[in-house]
């Protein structure tokens, strides 16, 4: 039955995307939402690499996929989009830190964005 849940859920998230003049906004508003646990971020990582390909989230989505890695654990994977995100769209990361706390708080996290400023 939480398999059928889950499902259900993925076909409301891309319906929803697909009638959005704005995906931006919603994607960021989803990964807030999926942030807060790990079951939640796993479904979102899932569910936003689908996009990866979509040139109007390109600017945004590799620091949503980032936060979403993070909060799940995989610190290699974060690490990956969150180098891609900051090289492409630098100033992007105030909107990546306001996505959770816990980012402000890791020193890995804060190394990346000071070594990237510096570019």
């Amino acid at each position: 039955e939480e398999e059928e849940q889950i499902q259900k859920m993925k076909e409301l998230f891309q319906l929803t995307v697909n009638q959005l003049r704005n995906k931006e906004d919603f994607l960021k508003f989803f990964t807030a939402y999926c942030a807060a646990t790990k079951e939640l971020s796993e479904m979102g990582i899932e569910l936003l690499e689908e996009y990866l390909d979509d040139e109007e989230v390109t600017m945004t989505l590799p620091y949503l996929l980032a936060a979403l890695h993070y909060v799940c654990g995989h610190n290699s994977e974060g690490n990956n989009y969150l180098k891609n995100a900051l090289l492409i769209n630098y100033g992007g990361h105030e909107m990546f830190l306001s996505l959770s706390p816990i980012f402000e708080r890791n020193p890995m996290i804060m190394n990346l964005i000071d070594t990237y400023q510096q570019q």
